[in-house]
């Protein structure tokens, strides 16, 4: 059975993760316009897009957490 404790823990965990997909999108812009800035500089374009795309992964392993600290605190 699930404790106060615990229920607070899930909650605190959710919001740290949403602040923390906050965070990653405001780098994920900055870097994205970045992108648009770039003079036909086919390394630093490809060394923006890793970014970019380092950021994506990073976003989506944080929402599937979000998910399960969810499921947690259903159950």
């Amino acid at each position: 059975m699930k404790t106060i404790e615990d229920e607070k823990e899930e909650a605190f965990n959710i919001e740290r993760a949403n602040n923390e997909i906050t965070q990653l999108l405001e780098q994920y812009r900055t870097r994205k316009d970045e992108l648009e800035l770039v003079d036909d500089d086919e390394w630093e374009e490809s060394e923006i897009q890793e970014d970019l795309d380092a950021y994506a992964r990073k976003i989506n392993a944080i929402k599937k957490q979000i998910k399960e600290y969810k499921k947690r605190a259903k159950v």
